[in-house]
């Protein structure tokens, strides 16, 4: 295997961007390359990283893509972190930015997670399907065990013993809301 002789240039389309080997251990290899005549100054703690931030900037450069965006490590961890966490989403960042930036908007001074947390414990409990009779028997045992008296729960069966038997044998399902069933 050849041994890498520094400074190593990187050239591709007519585009040259140059790797220096790091002084001492605590550096990092650099790479330097010119952007619109200012000389850019990047650095890299690993060969194999420096070689490729150097073939990026080098294609994009002669492809006629000057417009490269140039991410500080920090800057660059963040948004390697920001697109593995939307990943399991199948969105892409800028539009999960987007809504993000929208809901806190219209939240004010509320946390997105907070209002979250609030309707997850106070939705409505789940809805499942039930058929006409069902749903009626339900009612009548609920005014029963609320202390409604048995006057009104013996009109209130009355009515809708009528009212059953132009929906059966019909289920009401848990996606119809509640503007859907005509009484």
């Amino acid at each position: 295997m050849k041994t890498k002789t520094f400074p190593e240039r990187v050239e591709r389309f007519g585009v040259c961007a140059t790797i220096y080997a790091p002084k001492d251990e605590s550096k990092g290899f650099t790479i330097s390359f010119h952007i619109r005549g200012k000389l850019v100054r990047k650095v890299r703690n690993a060969y194999e990283d420096a070689k490729r931030l150097a073939l990026s900037v080098v294609e994009q450069k002669g492809t006629g893509d000057l417009d490269v965006l140039t991410l500080g490590d920090k800057d660059r961890l963040i948004y390697l972190r920001a697109v593995e966490a939307v990943k399991p989403t199948g969105r892409p960042l800028d539009l999960i930015a987007y809504d993000y930036a929208h809901a806190i908007k219209l939240l004010g001074d509320n946390s997105l997670v907070d209002v979250v947390k609030f309707y997850l414990a106070n939705r409505t409990r789940q809805v499942k399907s039930q058929t006409v009779e069902q749903v009626v028997s339900e009612l009548l045992d609920n005014k029963r065990q609320n202390g409604r008296s048995k006057l009104y729960v013996t009109d209130l069966r009355l009515r809708l013993a009528r009212f059953v038997p132009s929906y059966e044998p019909e289920v009401l399902s848990a996606e119809e809301s509640p503007n859907q069933v005509i009484l």
